[in-house]
């Protein structure tokens, strides 16, 4: 029975330590073999058509290295080509929120004191994505 317990444990930890990814597609497209990043701020072409957005961020438990901003572009590149957009824009970033506690409790034992973090040590980012209008949709 304990091993069950610790085999569900290692298997909860290792699928929610990974980066959060939430996409929403209007439509089937086939996949790209390339996407074109365009950042914040940056003007859209004319002949584009939106088929959805992707957030990308904290999946729960996930390290900070593994959700940089840099992380978070590649996921959105890689998730975006797979569902068969052109073109990923960036439309909002949240830089991490995490900070360092440091509480004191006191028991019946005595004080104790204890850290942690709060917020995210994450980016999120929030992308558009386009496929080129050639249908004059």
């Amino acid at each position: 029975m304990k091993q069950k317990v610790l085999l569900l444990c290692i298997i909860l930890c290792m699928s929610s330590c990974k980066i959060g990814k939430q996409i929403t597609i209007n439509g089937h497209y086939p996949p790209k073999e390339s996407v074109q990043m365009l950042s914040l701020g940056q003007s859209l072409p004319d002949n584009l058509y939106r088929i959805g957005s992707i957030t990308v961020g904290d999946g729960g438990l996930t390290p900070a290295e593994d959700c940089t901003y840099e992380m978070c572009l590649l996921a959105i590149e890689k998730e975006a080509a797979k569902v068969g957009a052109d073109v990923a824009h960036i439309v909002s970033v949240t830089a991490p929120t995490a900070t360092k506690t440091i509480g004191i409790a006191l028991t019946n034992r005595g004080s104790v004191v204890s850290s942690g973090t709060s917020g995210s040590e994450c980016y999120t980012v929030i992308a558009d994505l386009f496929i080129y209008n050639e249908q004059g949709r």
